[in-house]
């Protein structure tokens, strides 16, 4: 990777409609002077997520056998705002590599999302890649609406990890 300064930020949008379906696919990479288990502890517990994404309003954790540590399995159920409506999306932690990768899986019957966060340490710092696959399942008749949401969304959480991680 080339060096690039502080706070440097990569970030991509791309859409795709079908018939069943309309999908987003958001890819962004911050530098950050942040130590790489710091960071990757931030953004693995969803808790978090509504400190730098906007979209999400709060998230809790399900109690289940990881308890007292994150884990493959872990589940949260994380509360969204989306088109001026709230849903409420269990997320499970489907893998989990502390503090370089994780995969979550965020599903109900209209949306499902696999984000995946990989962090890599640098000299003196670490880039942090934010990937989000997000497939709305139930909306292809109104997709050129929801594709114009999907922007908004990626681009206000890109600004929030990006305020957060620099």
């Amino acid at each position: 990777m080339v060096a690039s300064p502080p706070g440097w930020v990569d970030y991509v949008l791309a859409l795709s409609f079908s018939r069943r379906c309309l999908m987003a696919k958001y890819a962004m990479t911050v530098r950050t002077h942040r130590p790489a288990e710091e960071v990757f502890d931030l953004l693995a517990d969803m808790r978090n997520a509504s400190s730098w994404d906007p979209g999400v309003t709060s998230a809790t954790r399900v109690p289940g056998p990881t308890n007292d540590h994150l884990a493959v399995g872990t589940v949260f159920l994380v509360n969204v705002a989306f088109l001026g409506r709230a849903r409420t999306i269990p997320y499970t932690v489907t893998e989990y590599e502390r503090p370089r990768r994780l995969v979550l899986l965020g599903e109900d019957d209209w949306i499902r999302s696999v984000d995946t966060v990989t962090v890599q340490p640098t000299d003196d710092a670490c880039d942090v890649a934010y990937g989000a696959v997000l497939e709305l399942k139930k909306a292809a008749v109104l997709s050129p609406l929801l594709a114009l949401a999907f922007r908004g969304v990626g681009r206000r959480a890109q600004a929030g990890l990006v305020r957060v991680l620099t």
